[in-house]
C-alpha cells in the first residue's frame, strides 16, 4: 500500500480503478488516512466527477476548521 518517496518516507497509494473489491479499497483509504493523515489516490481508467472532488475538499476544509461556511 505505501510507496517510498526516495527520502525514507512512505506515501500510501490507493488504487481506486476497480481492480480490488470496493470494501477493500474503502478500508485501505480509511487506514491510510488514519495512519498517515493523507493518501495518494491512483485512478487508472476511471474519472472522478469534479463535483465529488469539490465536495470532498469542502468536507475536509469544514471539518478541520480551516474556514467557516
Amino acid at each position: 500500500m505505501a510507496t517510498t518517496n526516495g527520502q525514507g518516507g512512505q506515501i500510501p497509494v490507493i488504487n481506486i480503478s476497480g481492480t480490488s473489491p470496493e470494501a477493500e479499497v474503502a478500508k485501505q483509504l480509511v487506514d491510510a488516512a488514519a495512519t498517515y493523515g493523507f493518501v495518494y489516490v491512483k485512478n487508472e481508467g476511471k474519472d472522478i466527477p469534479v463535483d465529488i472532488i469539490d465536495g470532498l475538499f469542502e468536507l475536509v476544509i469544514l471539518r478541520n476548521g480551516i474556514c467557516e461556511e
